[in-house]
């Protein structure tokens, strides 16, 4: 199954671009997903990220669907 991946800010920044889709088993959960996006991009485990799927927060043990989107989302300064 497809899934699509967003990365905001400083996140961004180190992935080198806002969006790409992985293919990944039809059982996967956003923690295998979080895992391998953490290897691939390892400069990503140099900051505090929170995960939304589907533009909802979500806990690691969240099994993924076709067509989901995981937001890699940095803290924000407000202002």
């Amino acid at each position: 199954m497809k899934i699509k991946l967003q990365f905001y800010g400083q996140a961004e920044e180190f992935v080198g671009q806002s969006e790409i889709e992985f293919q990944v088993p039809d059982t996967y959960r956003l923690k295998d997903a979080t895992n391998k996006v953490l290897a691939q991009y390892p400069l990503l485990n140099s900051i505090q990220l929170t995960l939304a799927v589907n533009s909802q927060i979500e806990k690691f043990d969240l099994d993924l669907k076709p067509g989901d989107t995981i937001a890699f989302m940095p803290p924000f300064a407000g202002g």
